[in-house]
C-alpha cells in the first residue's frame, strides 16, 4: 500500500474517532460544514483528503479540535489551552447557579455522559 493510501487511511481513523468523540455521526458534520455526508464517507474511508473550505469550515466549528494531530498524528485531538478553557468557563457558570439549577445541571451533564 502506498504512503499516500495510508495518510488517507490513517487520516479517516482519526476523523472517525472525532467524529464519535464528539456524538456526532457523518451527516451531522457534512451539515455543520456544509458539504455532502458521502464526502464525509469518503474521507473516513480512505479515499481522499478534505482541502481548502472544507478544512477552514472544520477549524471554525470545532476550534478545540487540533488540526495537525487530525492530518498527521501528532499530538493529542483536542487542543488542551482549548478544552482548559471550555471547563473553566463552565465551572465558573455552574458557580453562579443556585442550588436547584445546580443540581438540574448535574442531571444534565449525567444524561449527556450517558449518551
Amino acid at each position: 500500500m502506498s504512503s499516500k493510501k495510508m495518510k488517507y487511511i490513517n487520516f479517516g481513523k482519526r476523523l472517525k474517532a472525532f467524529i464519535d468523540e464528539e456524538g456526532l455521526n457523518n451527516s451531522s458534520l457534512a451539515d455543520i460544514i456544509k458539504v455532502d455526508k458521502s464526502q464525509v464517507g469518503r474521507w473516513i474511508e480512505g479515499e481522499n483528503l478534505p482541502s481548502g473550505e472544507p478544512i477552514k469550515k472544520l477549524a471554525k466549528s470545532f476550534p478545540y479540535l487540533d488540526i495537525t494531530w487530525l492530518f498527521t498524528g501528532v499530538g493529542q485531538m483536542y487542543k488542551s489551552k482549548e478544552v482548559e478553557n471550555l471547563r473553566n468557563e463552565i465551572n465558573a457558570t455552574l458557580s453562579d447557579l443556585n442550588p436547584l439549577d445546580l443540581n438540574m445541571a448535574l442531571r444534565m451533564l449525567r444524561g449527556l455522559k450517558k449518551a
